[in-house]
C-alpha cells in the first residue's frame, strides 16, 4: 500500500501560509477559529489567519474546501482630544486599508498563481469588516474561498470492490 505524504488539506494549508508569509505586510500567520487567535498587545499585526472548515468530496474528480482568510490589525487611539470626528484619534481606516490590500493580494494570488497545486478558486464571499472593542482593539477584513482541488490522491483501482 502507498503512503501518501501530504493530503489535499496539508498541500492547500501550507500553500496559503506561504502565500501569506511572502506577503510584506504580513507579520504572522497563524491557523485555526478566531477564538483561538492571540491577540494580545504584543502579537504582531497585522496578522492573517487561516480557516479551513468545510470539505466536499461530491465530486470524484475533484476536493472542496471552504477557507476563511481573516486579516486583523491593532487599532491604536490617541489619548488627546481630537477635534475630527472622521478619524476618531485612531489608525482603524489605515488598519482596514492594510487588512483589505493583504487580502485582496493573496486571494488574487491563489486565483492567478498555480505553482502546480491545481487549486481553482470557485468563489469568493462573505466580505465583510471586523471591528472589536475592548482592551485591545483589532479591525479587519474577513473573506471566504471556495476552492476545489484535483482528487489525484484516490485511485479507485487500489481498492476492489
Amino acid at each position: 500500500m502507498e503512503i501518501i505524504s501530504t493530503s489535499h488539506y496539508s498541500r492547500l494549508l501550507d500553500y496559503v501560509k506561504q502565500l501569506a508569509e511572502s506577503d510584506p505586510l504580513v507579520n504572522r500567520v497563524s491557523e485555526g477559529t478566531r477564538a483561538d487567535l492571540d491577540l494580545d498587545k504584543a502579537t504582531m499585526f497585522p496578522l492573517l489567519n487561516i480557516l479551513v472548515d468545510d470539505v466536499d468530496f461530491s465530486n470524484p474528480a475533484t476536493v472542496g474546501f471552504s477557507v476563511e482568510l481573516t486579516s486583523l490589525g491593532l487599532v491604536n487611539s490617541s489619548d488627546e482630544i481630537v477635534n475630527n470626528d472622521f478619524y476618531k484619534g485612531s489608525n482603524e481606516i489605515d488598519i482596514l486599508n492594510t487588512t483589505s490590500i493583504i487580502l485582496n493580494r493573496i486571494t488574487s494570488r491563489i486565483a492567478t498563481e498555480r505553482d502546480g497545486t491545481g487549486i481553482t478558486v470557485e468563489s469568493v464571499s462573505g466580505t465583510g469588516s471586523i471591528r472589536e472593542n475592548g482592551v485591545n482593539t483589532h479591525s479587519g477584513w474577513q473573506i471566504t474561498l471556495s476552492v476545489s482541488m484535483p482528487n489525484n490522491e484516490l485511485n479507485l483501482c487500489q481498492y476492489p470492490i
